[in-house]
């Protein structure tokens, strides 16, 4: 396995999980802070179920990784193990925050000092390297499709289905979502985590772009042997918002579709693998006149929603069909109207 893997890629996988580890301990920090600091709130429930879903879903991308890095970590055993390489020469001075927990929260004793020790050498190591992964091979995400200025998208090129499913079936529910949904085209799709090979199935992070409205996290589990879907968490924010991964964003209204998101995934989830994942794209998709729609109901735009989230535009967006299927529309609302 380890020769099929350039060293560059190898790097990447384990860069990967150092971040994620990174990731793991933040949102458990958050959790913590919750539970100490918000605790009477009167959101306390919602806040903190949010912040579970996200340490959950942390846990689970860093599951699946694991899994799909096993070659790596056997490739940095073996080069480490070797001692063919001269610290002197390639240990730098900046430091690598992803890996300050861990010289942080190891206990120097007896039986810890030899980790203390291998851990500070594996961060001396891991600066150099990843900083020359980065000038020289810099990690492009893998783009699905394009959209223009005029917001027609440009479809990715036909392949057939045994082609898409090795290379992974999401991938393939994704990529005829995108062939066959009308409201594909304002949509912009890209891997924050490749689709790799778990024990039940297969697991991925999607990034899904609406230009100038919002930018959301999807993190998808899917079972082989119950052919279902698990959404393991969500996250959206503003479309240049910039926040890390997983992180709430600091306008109201993404804050309320957060909350809304709770429910409807898991109701969407309730379907097949490849209904939940159209489903859900075309949710997120029917965000794309979040600023612009009026309610259904009210025909307005704003509407007071309460004193935490004050005014909001429609943040429902619920789902019409016709009875011969032919025409689909979604409808949106403020909660109050509903």
């Amino acid at each position: 396995m380890n020769d099929e893997r350039s060293p560059v890629e190898n790097i990447k996988k384990v860069d990967a999980l150092l971040n994620t580890l990174t990731d793991i301990r933040a949102s458990v920090k958050q959790l913590f802070q919750v539970t100490t600091e918000e605790s009477r709130a009167i959101d306390f429930p919602q806040i903190f179920n949010e912040r579970l879903r996200v340490v959950k879903g942390v846990i689970g991308r860093f599951s699946s990784e694991a899994e799909s890095a096993q070659g790596a970590l056997e490739y940095a055993h073996n080069l480490s193990a070797t001692k063919t390489f001269d610290l002197s020469t390639i240990v730098g001075d900046e430091p690598v925050d992803g890996m300050d927990f861990l010289n942080d929260e190891m206990q120097v004793n007896d039986a810890g000092e030899s980790n203390k020790e291998f851990g500070i050498a594996l961060k001396k190591n891991a600066s150099y390297l990843l900083r020359e992964m980065t000038t020289s091979t810099p990690y492009t995400l893998k783009r699905l499709n394009d959209i223009t200025d005029d917001r027609d998208a440009k479809r990715i090129d036909s392949k057939t289905e045994g082609s898409l499913v090795s290379n992974g079936l999401i991938k393939a529910f994704v990529n005829d979502w995108i062939k066959t949904s009308p409201i594909s085209k304002y949509a912009d799709i890209q891997y924050a985590v490749e689709e790799s090979t778990t024990l039940t199935g297969s697991a991925c992070c999607l990034k899904i772009s609406i230009p100038h409205v919002l930018c959301a996290y999807l993190s998808i589990q899917f079972d082989e042997g119950k052919h279902s879907v698990v959404f393991d968490n969500f996250c959206v924010v503003a479309y240049r918002e910039d926040k890390p991964l997983w992180e709430r964003s600091d306008y109201a209204v993404f804050e309320k579709i957060n909350i809304l998101a709770m429910e409807k995934l898991d109701e969407m989830a309730k379907s097949n693998a490849q209904d939940a994942v159209y489903s859900v794209l075309n949710w997120i998709s029917s965000y794309n006149d979040l600023f612009t729609a009026t309610c259904h109901k009210c025909q307005k735009r704003l509407l007071f929603n309460s004193p935490q989230f004050k005014y909001l535009p429609p943040t429902l967006r619920i789902l019409k069909q016709s009875e011969n299927d032919e025409s689909i529309e979604w409808l949106s609302y403020h909660s109050k109207c509903i």
